[in-house]
């Protein structure tokens, strides 16, 4: 679907059926290399993992290519806040997680 639909944002939660998030967003981050994409699309990963399991979590962030890291129970508002800071129209760098 990313593929056809060519997203600038990508939601991402890390629990997933078969492969789990940080696979995926390293899948469409590999895409996005070999030019199956023709963007470059911002993930933001969410995940409910403890927060004692964090120096993990943010190298599993890192090693999947994703923009973005947050703990579940999130704050709604600080979730509408960092999706709109990744969007391309605004500027796309709200997040201390961001790099290009």
């Amino acid at each position: 679907m990313a593929r056809r639909e060519q997203p600038d944002l990508i939601v991402l939660d890390v629990m997933l059926p078969r492969e789990n998030g940080y696979q995926v967003a390293r899948f469409l981050r590999d895409d996005w290399k070999e030019g199956k994409l023709k963007k470059r699309p911002k993930i933001l990963l969410l995940t409910a993992r403890t927060v004692f399991e964090a120096e993990r979590e943010e190298f599993l962030q890192t090693w999947s290519g994703a923009d973005d890291l947050m703990y579940k129970p999130f704050d709604l508002e600080e979730l509408v806040s960092r999706v709109k800071g990744m969007l391309p129209e605004n500027g796309g760098a709200a997040s201390p997680w961001l790099r290009s």
